[in-house]
């Protein structure tokens, strides 16, 4: 029988492929470099894994997958309102009569589901502007996909900026401040 015609690379001889005519698969626990086209390797992935990580997912992006889950809160909190649905109730206030930071988002969901953003802005200011940034966060993904622009590269290192965590903290202290003096 006649073997296939071997294409060898530049500055490879023939002789070389016939040391080794097929590569090895990687052993469980063995290292494997990375080569073009997969994915960059990770302490529990792995090159090739059948389950890599969220970001080393082709085609799926966070900016989008925050987004469309922003969008089934939207719908489901219209749903909510149309059908007269019971609210669920916050434990913490129930045992305390204190609300907790989080206190008055579903009602700002609802607000934000019938375009009464000054309403959805009194009853959660934090979790508004959380919902506003996952659209902004959405806004500037779509920009970087249309213009061919990096912009995401730069807004994504925002929110791990060590500078931004004493504010972040401030805003939830600050908004659980407004929730007890507007919502006990």
């Amino acid at each position: 029988m006649n073997a296939p015609p071997v294409i060898v690379a530049p500055g490879k001889s023939s002789t070389d492929l016939d040391a080794n005519p097929l590569p090895v698969p990687p052993t469980k626990g063995s290292h494997v470099p990375n080569t073009p086209g997969q994915f960059p390797s990770r302490e529990g992935s792995g090159v090739g894994s059948p389950n890599p990580s969220l970001q080393e997912r082709p085609g799926i992006s966070a900016p989008v997958l925050a987004f469309v889950g922003l969008l089934l809160l939207l719908a489901a909190a219209r749903v909510a309102v149309q059908w007269n649905l019971p609210l669920p109730f916050c434990g913490l206030k129930r045992l305390t009569g204190i609300p907790c930071p989080f206190c008055g988002s579903t009602r700002c969901l609802q607000a934000c589901s019938s375009f009464d953003f000054a309403s959805a802005m009194r009853w959660n200011p934090l979790t508004f502007l959380s919902y506003l940034g996952i659209v902004l966060w959405f806004g500037v993904w779509t920009a970087d996909r249309f213009f061919n622009r990096r912009w995401l590269a730069t807004v994504q290192r925002w929110p791990v900026a060590p500078a931004l965590r004493p504010f972040l903290v401030g805003a939830v202290v600050l908004n659980w401040i407004y929730l007890c003096l507007t919502l006990s």
